[in-house]
């Protein structure tokens, strides 16, 4: 109707003040016939082919999420595709180190996947974690699959010998262009 006159960021600048709730698909719309699609779609996480073909089994996948992101539909995906056996998950929190510790362990011997959420949580566990899957590297069993997770504001707990013996999967959501 009225807005066909004008164009552009005037067209943004009048929505908003008139229709602000519209502004986030006004902008996206603005953006797309600009500058292109492929600037506001989601790019797809291609966690199947990061699985296998970058990441050795001996080599834990740690996500390192944004806010909304949850991987563990990601790792049940590859687990159903690629797992032979039990995978077990725990999400951590205080007084849940124990409960890890005796996971990890049982994985590494049997075989298993194993997903560690929020290590963000319990900052003194990384440390015990990370000798565990440098032992693990060298003892566990064929099939034994690690997945760790933790909040991009506190990856630097991470120490330097996990960090750099896990393979970093980053993934965000961009608000911004969410309509």
């Amino acid at each position: 109707g009225e807005l066909s006159c004008i164009d552009g960021i005037m067209k943004l600048l009048v929505m908003r003040i008139l229709r602000p709730d519209r502004l986030p698909a006004a902008l996206k719309a603005l953006i797309s016939h600009q500058l292109g699609e492929d600037l506001i779609e989601a790019t797809t996480f291609e966690i199947r082919s990061i699985f296998v073909q970058q990441s050795p089994p001996s080599m834990p996948l740690l996500f390192v999420l944004g806010a909304g992101i949850d991987p563990l539909s990601w790792v049940e995906a590859l687990h159903a595709e690629f797992g032979e056996k039990e995978l077990c998950e725990n999400i951590l929190g205080e007084g849940q180190e124990s409960r890890a510790l005796a996971a990890l362990e049982t994985t590494i011997k049997d075989g298993n996947w194993l997903f560690l959420q929020n290590l963000h949580t319990v900052p003194e566990f990384i440390k015990i974690l990370e000798r565990k899957l440098e032992a693990a590297s060298l003892s566990a069993k064929i099939g034994f699959r690690c997945f760790l997770s933790i909040a991009p504001s506190f990856s630097g707990l991470l120490t330097e010998s996990l960090s750099q013996n896990c393979f970093r999967c980053v993934s965000e959501i961009l608000p911004k262009f969410q309509t």
